[in-house]
């Protein structure tokens, strides 16, 4: 990995606990390119889904699980 990515991201993920199982909003590192820099940087994340038209700085807590029938 610190062939491809560097020693900086190597670092970071041998520093983890291996995780088996993400559950909705648990914090996961994620690897992107910086849009503006094209960097590779590591970072920490929520994994889970929130909806293009929520505007709540809080994210949602229902959308997990939820039916099409159920979702509007």
């Amino acid at each position: 990995m610190g062939d491809q990515l560097g020693p900086r991201i190597e670092e970071m993920l041998n520093a983890l606990e291996p995780q088996f199982n993400i559950a909705p909003s648990t914090q996961i590192p994620i690897i992107r390119q910086h849009p503006k820099t094209l960097e590779i940087e590591p970072l920490i994340a929520r994994w889970g889904f929130i909806p293009h038209w929520w505007k709540k700085t809080e994210a949602p807590t229902l959308s997990i699980n939820a039916r099409q029938e159920e979702a509007a």
